[in-house]
């Protein structure tokens, strides 16, 4: 069976219940509806919460960068000498 309900002043209410008795007694607590969101109205948590993705996402691109760096390097040192590039200090300077 399908119950829904429709009260006003409160959220629609739907749900399927099997019915298996003579009886069955559904207990339903109705919900009043939420504020409607206005991209009128200034949403100050909304904006918190962008603010802080933002630094998270700020902190993960510098740590991919130090990743990616650190790997190089390590890359680097285990290539031998005749292999390996030479780093950033050392462009353009004679070898030797």
């Amino acid at each position: 069976m399908t119950l829904q309900i429709i009260a006003k002043g409160f959220q629609t209410f739907g749900d399927d219940y099997k019915i298996d008795k003579d009886q069955l007694a559904i207990e339903i607590r109705m919900k009043r509806p939420g504020e409607q969101y206005s991209i009128y109205k200034p949403h100050p948590e909304k904006s918190e919460a962008a603010r802080v993705r933002m630094r998270i996402s700020r902190r993960h691109r510098l740590r991919e960068r130090l990743r990616r760096q650190r790997t190089s390097l390590l890359l680097n040192r285990m290539r031998s000498p005749a292999q390996a590039s030479p780093s950033r200090s050392n462009r353009g300077r004679a070898c030797g």
